[in-house]
């Protein structure tokens, strides 16, 4: 230490001697921090005794400035900016917040100057020379001895770019302050074989608590060990780091394992022997420890069958064994950043527990993506209060270098409304697309009579489909799904492609089981169809429900049944709307408006009633009205006959009432002579409501010569169109109880003409003309 800085620290030490004032300095040559630091370099921190007097330590952490970047120590330490804050992080793993003392008057860190960090009635602070802290002591009287251990020192400025500064520091009784190298978990290898000869990934474990499913046992991984080897049988894993001791005693340790296990500790290679081919399987070795750092190797091999590896312990002062958790290793490479964060999507304030799986990382910097300041703790807890994809980045860095880990749109917040957001293409590379909507589920087919999904793109061959939403879990489970296809299809679940049923096949279906935490999980479903059957189906057992985020402004849209009858006429609205989350209702009859998303209404008045519907999202408002669409009244038998010279229903030649439908030019029949005077040329409107007694499929059968038409509640049901002798078409349609719009439409060019209008209700196959048709005068 150069001799000025040397006389300095004595200089202090003497004044925080007469001031009652306990300082303990942190911090080491080679003090790292990450991109951008605002403590550039030449950090030092008092080193022995002499520097910081016995009789003052465990009660503050100093740190000294020797010859550091004045200019962005100005910004660290001033009063002109009242966000930076300090966290320190104590031994036992409480995070503090030292806010800046109020008593601050020399906003200067200053070649020579120290800070310091003091505990207390009112909390943690952080002061920049000896006469703020005198200040402090005499406002807020004494000190509260810090907890004895290594701690972890992070600042951060929110307003400049982000600075990472962390360092280890051992606050005790010897009145020294050393650098800790030492960062939590064991480095765990694994291995294809059960030599440890050929290495496949390594991770950090916090520890050693590990089974298969073939065990029935506890462990801190599922699905291990195939999430590291996709294998259970025949591999071998070695633990390798330190384990602190903080308590001089007797110390039990137990190695539990299923097949062989063995322990090297603080030199002492096998202090544990458990090898061997066999089933579970305890052995316990003692030895008196006093505290520091221990060296501490497991290894453990698996033949077949399964697999188990535990490590516990025991002081005579215990009342059973417990894990151990004390486990450290020293890193000697740059870092290597990754994270995850629970939930991953939700509606605002969405409240995401974010966890550092970064491996020998020893400072953190979370940047959330929404504007938010950078924060420096291990495993942050944020609060999203915007709709939107937030990216989320992890700077984790130690003394050997940093490491980046952006995920890009990996935060999802929004209003949810239900069922996939389905994507239709042309062609099958999810390139052209051709159409959107929401679907309820994935349950899909062009067999049986379906035409999916040539009434939404105009083909069934040759496509794409992407299906894209969020199953909300209502309790941590095992979820099984299962996709079948023809041809090809995919499933991914919160980014992690859990089910490959891809290729030209028949009907197909793969299942895979996933464990979900309770919330919105993301679910895409994509699925090509080439040529022949196409079947798209997607199921999960146990139940939950399908949602999906809005991108868009919503489309507007409904339905109503009944929407004809006499008064006063009930009717149940249903909103069918696109995105829609919030919905205003006009009824057309001067009520007031409604915001439920499904209303029922009842009209009281004879009329035709215009209804609107203006259905809202985060992204903007779409509106949807439909004229004359309920319709109150005094009925009458018959349908509303409009005929017309020509074949485009342009000149009106007359009206009459006409029930059924039932007309022919043959057989002496002069129809429709009498009205448009020609049995050639003209054109005819049918107009009326069916009084459909009791809820039950109908099937219609349109017959013509030449084109007709038929639409069932402003629904085109029958395309009979076209030039052409006397041909038939039928649909089938479900109806519910009540009054249903029915319209007939058709053209007579030259020859014969006819215009038969007949139904069946199912299961009966029995065709009779339509009749009980009523209109409003």
């Amino acid at each position: 230490m150069p001799a000025s800085d040397r006389a300095l620290s004595e200089s202090v030490s003497i004044t925080l001697m007469v001031c009652l004032l306990v300082i303990l300095a942190i911090i080491s040559w080679g003090f790292f921090f990450g991109y951008e630091s605002l403590l550039k370099t030449n950090i030092n921190i008092a080193e022995s005794a002499e520097d910081i007097p016995t009789h003052l330590n465990a009660h503050a952490i100093r740190l000294f400035h020797q010859n550091g970047d004045v200019a962005s120590l100005n910004a660290t330490v001033s009063a002109s900016y009242p966000e930076v804050r300090f966290t320190l992080i104590s031994p036992s793993g409480l995070v503090h917040s030292a806010l800046p003392s109020p008593l601050i008057t020399d906003n200067a860190w200053n070649p020579g100057d120290s800070i310091y960090f003091y505990r207390d009635a009112t909390g943690y602070h952080v002061v920049d020379s000896l006469n703020e802290r005198i200040n402090a002591i005499s406002t807020y009287g004494p000190l509260i001895d810090l907890e004895g251990g290594v701690w972890t020192i992070k600042t951060i400025d929110n307003t400049v770019p982000v600075t990472i500064n962390s360092v280890d520091v051992l606050v005790g009784g010897s009145g020294s302050a050393s650098a800790s190298p030492y960062t939590p978990g064991l480095v765990a290898t694994y291995y294809s074989d059960q030599s440890w000869t050929v290495p496949v990934t390594t991770t950090i474990v916090n520890r050693v608590h590990f089974a298969d499913a073939a065990s029935g046992r506890a462990s801190d991984v599922s699905n291990w060990p195939s999430s590291y080897l996709g294998k259970t049988d025949s591999f071998s894993v070695k633990y390798d780091g330190f384990i602190r001791i903080d308590t001089e005693d007797d110390y039990t340790f137990t190695l539990s394992s299923d097949d062989g296990s063995f322990m090297d500790l603080g030199g002492t290679s096998n202090f544990i022997s458990n090898g061997g081919l066999h089933g579970y399987t305890s052995v316990s070795s003692t030895r008196h420890m006093t505290p520091g750092y221990y060296p501490i190797t497991i290894w453990m091999f698996e033949n077949t069958g399964s697999a188990v590896i535990y490590l516990q312990y025991q002081t005579p002062g215990m009342g059973s064994p417990q894990l151990v958790t004390s486990l450290w290793h020293i890193p000697s490479t740059a870092p290597t950043a990754d994270f995850t964060g629970v939930p991953r999507a939700g509606p605002a304030p969405l409240a995401v527990q974010f966890t550092d799986t970064s491996i020998d990382a020893t400072a953190w910097a979370w940047n959330f993506g929404d504007g938010s300041p950078v924060i420096l703790v291990q495993n942050p807890a944020h609060t999203y209060t915007g709709v939107g994809t937030y990216p989320v980045t992890l700077t984790s860095s130690n003394s050997f270098g940093v490491a980046t880990e952006t995920k890009a749109g990996y935060i999802t917040v929004g209003s949810f409304t239900p069922g996939f957001l389905a994507s239709y293409y042309r062609g099958q590379s999810w390139s052209d697309l051709a159409a959107t909507r929401v679907d309820s589920g994935i349950h899909f087919s062009d067999g049986s009579g379906s035409t999916w999904p040539m009434s939404l793109i105009g083909r069934q061959n040759d496509f794409s489909v992407t299906w894209d939403g969020y199953l909300l879990v209502p309790a941590e489970t095992d979820y099984t799904f299962t996709l079948t296809s023809d041809d090809g299809s995919w499933l991914w679940v919160d980014e992690v492609q859990l089910i490959d049923n891809g290729g030209l096949h028949g009907s197909r279906a793969i299942s895979q089981t996933v464990r979900l935490t309770a919330g919105y999980h993301h679910v895409v479903v994509r699925m090509f169809e080439n040529t022949g059957s196409a079947v798209a189906d997607l199921s999960f057992s146990p139940a939950g429900t399908i949602w999906h985020i809005p991108s868009t402004a919503p489309t507007a849209g409904f339905t109503a049944v009944p929407r004809a009858g006499t008064a006063p006429l009930a009717v149940q609205f249903s909103d069918t709307s696109q995105d829609a989350t919030s919905w205003s209702w006009d009824f057309g009859d001067g009520s007031p408006l409604s915001t439920d998303q499904n209303p029922s209404h009842t009209y009281t008045a004879a009329g035709s009633y215009a209804v609107t519907l203006t259905a809202s999202n985060d992204f903007g408002a779409s509106t949807a009205t439909e004229p004359a669409y309920v319709t109150v009244g005094a009925f009458v038998p018959g349908f509303v006959a409009s005929y017309y010279t020509g074949q485009t229903w342009t000149t009106l030649a007359g009206t009459r009432i006409e029930d059924p439908i039932h007309f022919t030019d043959g057989s002496g029949s002069t129809w429709p002579t009498d009205i448009v005077g020609s049995q050639n040329d003209f054109s005819v409107t049918w107009d009326g409501y069916l009084n459909v007694p009791a809820e039950a499929d109908y099937s219609f059968r349109l017959t013509s010569d030449d084109g007709s038409w038929l639409w069932v509640d402003e629904v085109q049901l029958i395309d009979n169109g076209g030039l052409h002798g006397s041909t038939a078409v039928t649909r089938t349609v479900h109806l519910t109880a009540g009054y249903h719009h029915i319209v007939v439409k058709m053209f007579e060019n030259t020859g014969s003409a006819v215009a038969y209008l007949d139904y069946a209700i199912l299961p009966s196959t029995t065709y009779n003309p339509v009749t009980g048709v009523w209109h409003v005068p």
